[in-house]
């Protein structure tokens, strides 16, 4: 029986009839782990091959979604350097600047007369530092910081600002919305800012919402504007209940 099979195997492998037996075991053992290490290698690249043929799938569809995103990738690369370009040619910085340039004037002139007592004759600011405005006492000619000036001033100082700001709107809607703009100023400011609102109305083509929750300030609101009329005063009354 183990000649037989001896005798098979020497038709597989050459193996000569005189070697001894111990020498073919040690040949078989030898062509054994040979073939094992083929086999194995050959799994391996069996394996790479088909990790390279999924990666490439996956490599073609990602292509494909990328391919498919890419006009709006693009726009979105120009619509970013657009934003870019106009953050740096125009800034808040630069608004303000221009703004206060342009509008100086105005601003100071309304908070000549909107705020009392008439203690400050102008409005003055530096360009090397746009932030630091100052409002120019009269009776010393003295620059005072906004920080420095009283709460009636300071609103009546933001307030002028403000109606210029909405003044040089050109496609905004024409209506001036103030939520009670005078809660923490004093009787004198409040009279001195609604005459200064009444005498811009005339030529101001602005509708006005004035809304207060002081009755007191409402009154005097529809003193000041009654002269109206009802077709251009209206009063409405809401309750807070």
């Amino acid at each position: 029986m183990a000649c037989d099979r001896l005798n098979e195997l020497r038709q597989i492998v050459d193996i000569e009839s005189s070697c001894p037996l111990p020498d073919v075991l040690l040949r078989l053992n030898s062509l054994r782990k040979t073939v094992e290490g083929f086999v194995s290698l050959q799994q391996q690249e069996e394996a790479v091959a088909r990790v390279m043929s999924e990666s490439e799938g996956r490599i073609k569809t990602a292509q494909k979604v990328i391919d498919k995103h890419r006009p709006v990738c693009e726009r979105l690369r120009k619509a970013i350097a657009v934003l870019e370009g106009i953050q740096r040619e125009h800034s808040a910085e630069k608004y303000f600047r221009k703004f206060f340039t342009n509008n100086l004037q105005q601003i100071s002139n309304l908070f000549s007369v909107m705020h009392a007592p008439r203690d400050f004759e102008k409005i003055v600011w530096q360009e090397e530092n746009p932030t630091a405005i100052r409002a120019v006492r009269r009776i010393d000619s003295a620059g005072c910081p906004v920080s420095t000036l009283s709460s009636g001033q300071r609103n009546a100082l933001s307030l002028a600002i403000f109606l210029t700001m909405n003044q040089k709107v050109s496609r905004g809607p024409s209506v001036i919305m103030l939520d009670d703009p005078v809660i923490h100023v004093d009787d004198l400011n409040i009279v001195s800012f609604f005459d200064c609102l009444r005498e811009l109305l005339s030529g101001f083509q602005r509708q006005i919402f004035f809304t207060t929750a002081s009755a007191k300030t409402a009154n005097l609101f529809k003193k000041k504007f009654d002269y109206l009329g009802t077709d251009s005063f209206r009063e409405f009354e809401l309750d807070v209940q």
